[in-house]
């Protein structure tokens, strides 16, 4: 793992289309959840809004969501040794501020490059739908998905947390109203086709079986985020009589070690 060093110039990949920009800043702005109410969370509002690069990337809005539900589940963010597993974000960087902040480099299907029992904090945003298979032994693990690569990093995970420490997630919902959509009208259900496994939430609350889940929420992040958008197609899964509950495209889901 390496340390994570607050650095204002960090390069992110953003936004090319200034007014879809503008729209998603809009919501943030708006404040919908009423995150800006924690002295925390405007803290890294300011954060972000300073650094032109910060505030117009790609993963802006999950990002503020992210932080959003994190700061508003836990009270102290000073001197806790916290982890991002895959590299860093804005989060990471605003928390190294005032706390003990580190990255990963290894191969998360294999483990994860901390110490056991030390970390209060770990934040896998968007990672885990990345994680494939480990180097296959046998002709059956070559062509089939057995999950052994995640299960790993979900033990590694634990491994690596303090108890009573948290994990928050973030990855896409497989059960999204977006996905549904797409598999009526003939198209692959992803959020992303790269990614190699988009899960459920059951499924992701099974693989941290060694947590608790304290906090969930599914949000609309990449796909219709504008309540407009979709509502077209939720007045037709009304009369349906299809369950809307947690069709957000995103999982946000805060988890404490047992």
């Amino acid at each position: 793992m390496k340390k994570i060093v607050h650095c204002p110039a960090q390069s992110f990949k953003t936004y090319d289309d200034e007014n879809r920009f503008s729209e998603i800043r809009e919501i943030v702005k708006n404040d919908e959840f009423n995150f800006l109410k924690n002295n925390t969370y405007k803290e890294f509002y300011d954060f972000v809004h300073k650094n032109h690069e910060f505030h117009k990337q790609v993963h802006y809005l999950r990002y503020m969501y992210t932080a959003g539900v994190l700061f508003s589940q836990i009270n102290d963010f000073r001197n806790l040794n916290i982890l991002e597993v895959g590299g860093y974000s804005p989060l990471s960087q605003f928390l190294a501020l005032k706390n003990n902040c580190f990255h990963t480099e290894s191969d998360l299907r294999v483990e994860i490059d901390a110490p056991t029992d030390h970390f209060d904090i770990v934040i896998c945003c968007e990672v885990i739908e990345h994680i494939k298979d480990q180097n296959p032994n046998n002709l059956d693990e070559l062509v089939l998905f057995t999950g052994n690569g995640v299960k790993t990093f979900a033990k590694e995970v634990n491994r690596v947390v303090k108890k009573d420490g948290v994990l928050i997630l973030t990855t896409p919902n497989a059960n999204s109203l977006w996905s549904i959509i797409r598999s009526i009208r003939y198209e692959d259900p992803y959020i992303f086709r790269g990614h190699v496994r988009e899960y459920t939430k059951n499924e992701l609350c099974n693989l941290f079986s060694t947590f608790e889940p304290i906090f969930y929420k599914s949000y609309y992040n990449f796909r219709m985020i504008k309540q407009e958008s979709r509502q077209p197609i939720v007045e037709k899964f009304k009369k349906i009589g299809w369950d809307l509950k947690e069709r957000g495209d995103n999982h946000v889901l805060l988890l404490k070690k047992r």
